[in-house]
């Protein structure tokens, strides 16, 4: 639903699924270079951490 909302002001998105630091670092590496004005994370963890 709000990536509709983006797509209606003209908002470019985009979604990944990352399982590894490699390709979190790779995601922040990207956005950093890029036009990239938030980066959203959501990720789950137990006691021994994400």
């Amino acid at each position: 639903m709000l990536k509709n909302v983006h797509k209606i002001l003209g908002v470019t998105t985009e979604y990944s699924i990352v399982f590894t630091k490699k390709f979190v670092k790779r995601a922040i590496a990207e956005a950093t270079d890029g036009e990239c004005h938030v980066l959203h994370f959501s990720s789950h963890g137990d006691s021994t951490g994400i």
